[in-house]
């Protein structure tokens, strides 16, 4: 019958490229099929079409919506407060990337009424996983399982309440993007800064030997945003009370506020929070500086940098504790790339840093000599 359907799907495809096929009734956001609780959907979306305009999820930058064919829609609702996985199991697909889903707060099927709240996709697990809680008060949802990039899959569905189990470490890549859920607040002492053109955050917390993960979240207009994760027990140093995470993953645009917080996950995995702090994003355009990177001499590194304006630089070389032990000036620096070796073999084996500056703007970048 599978075979059969994808046969079909083949030879058809063209003439159901838009609209709704009447084969299929949950092929559109309209005909939304009911999403039952703790019981498994053999589902297939061989014979799907495209949404309707009017009722396609927008493309919110970021989310793992690529395009808009091959498409399902669920409808369920969620009890108060509660904690829910839905969990879909490809079997059978037509190409590598599998599906993608896209979990919608609401029951309207207008675009310009859809709350994105969730979005994952095959290219992270073989298996999706959405983790959601529901609002304080019964909320309606929207579920949207489409091909990726035009993908034809059979596989199952299902909606179940999983009290505590997204907030495990192991279960942190599946979903990128979340609603926000109360949770008590935890005081981490949180700071951000702006440095080398990413937000670097540093926090402290004296029970870390009670931590199993921090999860390093920012806060966008409609959804929380997993930037990555700190598992303590993992470090080579061990369990510490003071750390930073530097969010290379965004993009930053000069003068505008980010906010983020940290999700701390205990041993137990009870999740606490710490209070949301704001950073204005500094932007330095006028040159870059790349990670140093060790050469065939031990001692020596190598550091690459983008000058585009023709201005006075000054170049150190820094202790851990930031005291300068080298600089040199450089007037009138030439426009482009040029390259310093940066010659360490004097001082013993620990952290220093690289730092370029001019009157406004300056780069940091660490340098870890061995032994």
């Amino acid at each position: 019958m599978k075979l059969s359907c994808f046969l079909l799907f083949c030879l058809t495809g063209f003439s159901l490229t838009y609209g709704q096929n009447p084969d299929l009734p949950h092929d559109e956001c309209f005909h939304a099929k009911e999403l039952p609780e703790n019981q498994w959907l053999e589902q297939d979306n061989y014979q799907a079409t495209l949404s309707s305009e009017n009722t396609r999820p927008p493309k919110y930058p970021g989310t793992c919506i690529q395009t808009f064919e091959n498409d399902l829609w669920y409808k369920f609702e969620t009890q108060a407060g509660r904690e829910y996985q839905i969990t879909i199991v490809h079997h059978t697909c037509s190409t590598p990337a599998g599906l993608q889903a896209l979990l919608i707060k609401g029951e309207i099927c207008d675009q310009k009424q859809f709350q994105v709240m969730n979005c994952s996709n095959r290219k992270i697990a073989d298996t999706i996983k959405i983790f959601f809680t529901s609002p304080p008060e019964k909320t309606a949802w929207l579920l949207y399982v489409d091909g990726y990039d035009g993908t034809t899959c059979s596989f199952d569905l299902e909606l179940r309440q999983a009290p505590g189990v997204q907030y495990r470490p192991e279960n942190l890549a599946y979903n990128r993007f979340y609603t926000d859920t109360l949770c008590e607040i935890l005081p981490l002492n949180l700071s951000v800064k702006f440095e080398n053109n990413q937000a670097v955050l540093s926090w402290t917390d004296a029970q870390a030997d009670q931590s199993q993960a921090y999860i390093i979240e920012k806060i966008n207009a409609y959804t929380i945003e997993r930037m990555g994760a700190i598992t303590p027990q993992a470090l080579a140093a061990g369990y510490q009370e003071n750390y930073t995470f530097q969010d290379q993953s965004s993009l930053y645009n000069d003068g505008n506020p980010y906010s983020y917080r940290i999700s701390r996950i205990d041993q137990n995995g009870n999740r606490t929070c710490s209070e949301r702090i704001s950073g204005q994003a500094k932007i330095t355009r006028e040159f870059f500086v790349t990670e140093p990177v060790s050469t065939s001499t031990r001692g020596i590194y190598k550091v690459s940098y983008f000058n585009k304006k023709k201005q006075d630089y000054t170049i150190a070389i820094l202790d851990i504790d930031y005291r300068v032990l080298k600089a040199i000036k450089i007037k009138k620096l030439e426009l482009g790339e040029s390259v310093s070796q940066l010659d360490l073999r004097e001082y013993p084996a620990g952290i220093y840093y690289f730092r370029m500056s001019t009157e406004k703007d300056t780069f940091i970048r660490k340098i870890e000599k061995g032994y």
